[in-house]
This record gives structure tokens, C-alpha cells and sequence, in this order.
């Protein structure tokens, strides 16, 4: 069996995610290294789809702001933002299936700032896993599709073997 065909799964679960109205959030979950964000990123690459790719560190506020967007913003590894409560209500504003608001509020000196604007994109979270104890995770979890991908001791051994054949038919 082909490596792209262990895929096919998580393929049609992008394909439903993407053309349905009314979820907004997917988090996909899965051991390390299987291949969820390469073949997420060649999903969204193949259909043409407009994305914004966020992995590392990102404050808050910037993604407040990259949420912003008609397209699909992409969480890839990021458990440490996932663990901050402004995150988590930032991104149940956006999967509020009702109104979608998502609002900033600050205070600068005696100044108040207020922005908000109505989430139109779609949001996928990629993680290797997903603790539920967390209160706030939870109720992110209540909003998305979940997906978890997972293989067998036998299935990880032959997509290892597969992986080598190509590499070694590519050095050729």
C-alpha cells in the first residue's frame, strides 16, 4: 500500500472540513512525526486553498490579529499558546457558531481599546495529543472536529520501510 493511501482518511476529512458551513474548527491529533502537517499542508497546497501557517511562538495578540482572514489559519505545534486562557477565549470567540466575534480589549494608561471583527475563516489545530483536564481544551474541543490518526506497531513499520525505499530510489 502507498504512504499517500495511509492518507486517504485524513484527506477526506479535510475534503468534508473545508466544504461545510457550519464547523469551524478541526484539531487533528496523532504521533509524533506520522506525517499530519505534511500532508495538511499538501491537502490545503493541492486544493489551492488560502492558508496561514502558524508553528512556533506567536503572542496573543498577533493572533488575534492573523485571525483576521477569510482563508484557513493553520495551529501546528503550538501546546504552549494552547495553554494560555486569552488564547483559548480568543479562539471560542472565532468558533462561536452563533456570531463568530472575536474582540481584543486593553487598557493603555486610562485609555480603553477595543477591537473585534467577525472570524470568516476556518481553523485547523494539529497536535500530537490533547489534555482533556483542561477546563478551557475542553470547551475548544466542544467547537472542532475531531480527527486522530493512528497506526499500528506492523502499519509504522512498513510506512518506515516505505519511507527508506523511496529515499534510497531518490539518492539514485
Amino acid at each position: 500500500m502507498c504512504i499517500r493511501d495511509r492518507f486517504k482518511d485524513l484527506e477526506d476529512v479535510l475534503t468534508l472540513f473545508v466544504n461545510q458551513t457550519y464547523l469551524k474548527g478541526l484539531i487533528i491529533l496523532g504521533e509524533k512525526g506520522i506525517g499530519k502537517s505534511f500532508n495538511v499542508k499538501r491537502f490545503l497546497e493541492k486544493n489551492k486553498l488560502k492558508y496561514i501557517w502558524i508553528n512556533g511562538h506567536i503572542s496573543p495578540y498577533q493572533l488575534f490579529k492573523k485571525l483576521d482572514f477569510d482563508g484557513i489559519v493553520v495551529l501546528d505545534d503550538v501546546i504552549d499558546l494552547l495553554l494560555n486562557k486569552n488564547v483559548i477565549s480568543i479562539l471560542l470567540g472565532a468558533l462561536d457558531t452563533n456570531n463568530s466575534i472575536v474582540s481584543w480589549h486593553t487598557t493603555i494608561g486610562r485609555t480603553e481599546y477595543t477591537e473585534e471583527f467577525i472570524f470568516k475563516g476556518k481553523l485547523i489545530i494539529i497536535l500530537n495529543e490533547l489534555n482533556l483536564e483542561n477546563d478551557y481544551l475542553r470547551a475548544l474541543k466542544d467547537r472542532c472536529l475531531i480527527y486522530k490518526k493512528s497506526f499500528t506497531q506492523k502499519e509504522m513499520l512498513e510506512l518506515l520501510y516505505a519511507c527508506l525505499l523511496y529515499t534510497s530510489d531518490a539518492a539514485d
